[in-house]
């Protein structure tokens, strides 16, 4: 986790690899709009289509886009980004 602005206490903390450490599998960790599209688009109304935009609206506006099955991050990770956080 590099910059969390809901959790600052959390500024470049190894989340993914300490949760795998501890529960002894692969992790990933992504923003919530990327994980709801991905989610979406396995199990949910976005199931057997090709590709798939997730729109979130939390305490921020964001996004999330899959394409053949794979989270879209783009060139600096911040594709889908539709507002700020």
């Amino acid at each position: 986790m590099i910059n969390s602005p809901n959790l600052p206490c959390w500024r470049n903390y190894p989340l993914a690899s300490e949760t795998s450490r501890i529960y002894q599998l692969p992790v990933r960790v992504d923003n919530d709009g990327n994980a709801a599209a991905l989610a979406e688009a396995l199990w949910g109304a976005g199931y057997g289509y090709r590709n798939v935009f997730y729109t979130t609206i939390g305490t921020g506006i964001g996004a999330g886009m899959v394409f053949d099955g794979e989270v879209y991050h783009g060139r600096t990770a911040a594709a889908g980004e539709g507002g700020p956080g």
